[in-house]
């Protein structure tokens, strides 16, 4: 489980870099999508005609004090956008609400 959920974890990693890509997007959504269906094959990235993929967030289950997973509940947000701009970095406050989530 600790191995499938690290594995799980990069390819989320990816989808959020190919995601912020302008040029060939569709592309790495495509290779990404092959990666996750090797991983976990219940789960697909939807294609929306005009849409990119600006955002992909991966949710743990939450762990014990020895670092296991407790429960399997896997979750994924995709977010997409029709109009990109630039790329901006999260401030403190914002990376420090997400280590909270």
């Amino acid at each position: 489980m600790n191995k499938f959920g690290f594995i799980f974890f990069i390819a989320a990693i990816i989808f959020l870099i190919s995601g912020c890509q302008k040029d060939g997007s569709n592309d790495e959504l495509a290779k990404a999508q092959v990666q996750v269906s090797a991983l976990a094959s219940s789960f697909s990235i939807p294609t929306l005609d005009g849409y990119e993929v600006s955002y992909v967030q991966h949710k743990s289950p939450p762990k014990d004090k020895q670092g296991n997973f407790i429960g399997d509940n896997q979750e994924v947000l995709v977010t997409f956008t029709k109009n990109k701009g630039k790329l901006e970095k999260l401030t403190k406050e914002q990376k420090a609400s997400n280590e909270r989530e």
